[in-house]
């Protein structure tokens, strides 16, 4: 494991590159982290991340309204049940907020997360039926769906304008007191599944506060990570990148190792301990007891073979403790060590300030680095359909990454964090397009003309039609469409906005280290080779697999064919 004390002074060595830095004093030194620190600040306000004070306000008044309409269908609901007058006078349950909010790290219009707590006589289908009906019937919801069938069912609602994620959890007692606090392991004993998923949300975000040595500097360093994360297209954890907990328990680990560093310092640190931590060694941010009396599933390789393959095992800080990054792959490790790597480029001089921050902040470059994107279309008739394919495809993408890694000839595979709709007339309504960008080895240094990746995109259609099936995910009226296209061909899927030019990546690239420019590079045109013929498989899907011929994509001259058939799901 990387000692603290060596990754310090490693830094500073790297420092020492630029002039005359390792010659200043520790308070000169602290002088400039300071003013770097107040300049990311004021960074941070130019870009309008902060919420207003009226919305604060709104936020806590509809936190309210939604806790005592909570509180009271939990006493319809003992009522209802027969249970005392006596007992229902001093029943309750209680609405709870967990991730960025809980955190005071949540921007503007964010939604927030929250957990309604019931007493041991409330069950879940109480809620997702009867409560989801209270929440239905107020003229403040604009939208609510539920989604019980998910991995940690959810209810997704607009509320007064804000938007909710709202978790249930029972406890094993008979009244949720105002004052309940959630800490305590032993509230776990007995709980169901489900139960334990939804209320380990609010007891790891409480954990990181109570873990971090000073909560303003560990709330200015994470809005910074989180911010360039989001631009930089490296905050997902849904597509195998760090999601908002694995950000916080890493900023905590550098607050908790560094606890008189200021906010751009724990920026720069957190980035160069990402690239130089010993992984897969955990980063944790307390050690936990090898045995429990509760018997939960825990992250634990001493006994679990498959927690042994886990890449970049953040952990979680609370009982059952989690790998918080469990949907990484080698592919989204290289972009994130790569985006650290460019960050790193720039915050030394930021520091002595002689340059601004906004450089590292700029938006992701994905577009321009590669020569051809696979894209994955989903679309349905329905629009309420549409948004639960759209969800459940992007769920599984990581299983498309996963198996293209196995192929010898692909030696970047890049899936993007982001998705687009349709931006022409012809495009089908609903539509959502998910990329993922590719680059290959030189084909004319190896002993093959072609490169067939048909039976990536076979095994994963199968994959997604088969689990869908498994939860009731009807396939009917569904359209799903894996093609690979080029460059050239983006216009015809995302604004040109979105498309830097080669003249910006020129520019782009005269400003990296040219140890890095590698992954912006793609390959050469000169060592392409045309495509093979178009197979004839004809495998079917629901028995109404269409075949389709597309123009463009046969005059982009490509090496690399998915299939001569759009995989697709249509009725």
């Amino acid at each position: 494991m990387i000692s603290p004390e060596s990754m310090s002074n490693d830094k500073i060595e790297s420092k020492s590159q630029i002039g005359s830095y390792n010659k200043l004093s520790k308070e000169d030194i602290h002088l400039l982290n300071e003013d770097a620190s107040k300049r990311l600040e004021e960074f941070l306000l130019s870009c309008d991340i902060y919420e207003s004070s009226a919305e604060r306000l709104k936020r806590m008044d509809v936190l309210k309204k939604v806790n005592d309409l909570f509180n009271s269908w939990v006493k319809k609901m003992s009522k209802e049940k027969k249970m005392p007058e006596s007992f229902i006078e001093r029943v309750g349950g209680k609405v709870y907020t967990f991730g960025s909010y809980r955190l005071g790290v949540h921007t503007r219009g964010a939604d927030i997360d929250t957990l309604c707590v019931s007493p041991r006589h409330i069950n879940r289908e109480d809620f997702f039926d009867s409560f989801v009906e209270t929440l239905r019937s107020r003229p403040e919801t604009t939208m609510i769906k539920p989604i019980s069938s998910a991995y940690v069912p959810v209810v997704k609602l607009i509320f007064s304008g804000i938007e909710l994620d709202i978790l249930f959890a029972r406890l094993a007692l008979e009244t949720i007191p105002s004052g309940q606090d959630l800490k305590d392991d032993i509230l776990l004993a007995h709980l169901a599944e489900k139960c334990v998923l939804s209320v380990n949300g609010c007891r790891v975000t409480d954990e990181i506060l109570r873990l971090v040595p000073d909560v303003i500097i560990f709330r200015k360093a994470l809005r910074a990570i989180k911010l360039w994360a989001k631009r930089r297209c490296i905050y997902s954890n849904i597509m195998g990148y760090l999601g908002g907990v694995s950000w916080a328990i890493m900023v905590a680990k550098l607050c908790q190792l560094y606890p008189d560093s200021q906010p751009c310092e724990i920026f720069e640190k957190m980035l160069y301990i990402l690239t130089r931590w010993n992984w897969p060694a955990p980063v944790m941010l307390k050690d936990n007891p090898e045995e429990h009396p509760y018997g939960l599933v825990e992250w634990n390789p001493k006994k679990n073979p498959g927690d042994r393959n886990h890449i970049l095992p953040i952990i979680t800080p609370c009982y059952p403790q989690m790998n918080s990054t469990y949907n990484t792959s080698n592919s989204t490790k290289s972009i994130i060590m790569y985006e650290c790597k460019r960050a790193l480029f720039y915050t030394s001089d930021i520091i002595i300030g002689q340059k601004l921050w906004d450089p590292i902040f700029q938006n992701s470059d994905f577009f321009s680095r590669y020569q051809y994107y696979i894209t994955i279309q989903v679309s349905h008739v329905d629009v309420e359909k549409s948004r639960d394919w759209h969800g459940f495809v992007e769920s599984k993408l990581r299983y498309l990454v996963h198996s293209l890694e196995i192929n010898p000839f692909v030696i970047h595979i890049h899936p993007y964090s982001k998705s687009y709709g349709a931006i022409r007339d012809d495009q089908p309504d609903n539509l959502k397009i998910f990329f993922i960008g590719l680059s290959f080895v030189d084909l004319s240094r190896h002993h093959t003309k072609k490169v067939n990746l048909s039976v990536y995109a076979t095994g994963f259609r199968d994959r997604v039609l088969t689990q869908s099936k498994r939860i009731g995910l009807s396939s009917e009226n569904v359209n799903l469409c894996i093609k690979i296209i080029h460059r050239r061909s983006l216009s015809q899927f995302i604004p040109e906005s979105e498309i830097i030019t080669d003249i910006l990546k020129l520019v782009i690239q005269r400003h990296m280290p040219r140890n890095l420019l590698p992954s912006l590079m793609v390959p050469k045109e000169r060592n392409h080779v045309p495509p093979e013929e178009p197979s004839e498989d004809t495998n079917s899907l629901n028995d109404s697999l269409k075949r389709k011929h597309d123009d463009e994509d046969d005059n982009d001259n490509k090496v690399i064919r998915l299939n001569s058939l759009d995989p697709s799901i249509s009725s």
